[in-house]
């Protein structure tokens, strides 16, 4: 399963999770990677997902509630994630996107923004660069 965050509510998605979870599927494709064969498998994959979009909500709200930037909620993420995450398929791409979208929402906004080329462009030279 796949947690990056772009195109949803971050903080809504854990309860996304639970619904998918309730279903006991005995398969599950998710966005990237393998798919999921059996219920142990599939309720690994929703909680790895879990564990991913809340270690990037619990590091970018405690940069964002101490009033520090972007970059240092990118920094603090990348960190705390990337020893367990850091393999899954394009998570170094997405993961500046994935915080921005978390501190939109931070910041009240709550409707994901539309992505354009110079949108990429600008968050990934803000936070990768």
């Amino acid at each position: 399963m796949n947690a990056f965050n772009t195109d949803k509510q971050g903080r809504t998605f854990v309860k996304t999770l639970d619904n998918v979870k309730a279903y006991r599927s005995e398969n599950l494709i998710g966005g990237r990677g393998a798919v999921a064969r059996g219920l142990a498998e599939t309720e690994a994959a929703v909680e790895q997902s879990r564990k991913f979009l809340n270690g990037m909500i619990e590091n970018v709200g405690r940069v964002h509630r101490a009033k520090g930037s972007l970059k240092e909620a990118f920094e603090a993420t990348h960190a705390a994630l990337n020893p367990e995450f850091g393999a899954w398929p394009i998570f170094e791409h997405c993961l500046p996107f994935d915080v921005q979208r978390l501190w939109d929402e931070f910041d009240g906004i709550e409707n994901p923004r539309i992505w354009t080329a110079e949108c990429d462009r600008e968050i990934w030279a803000k936070l990768q660069g």
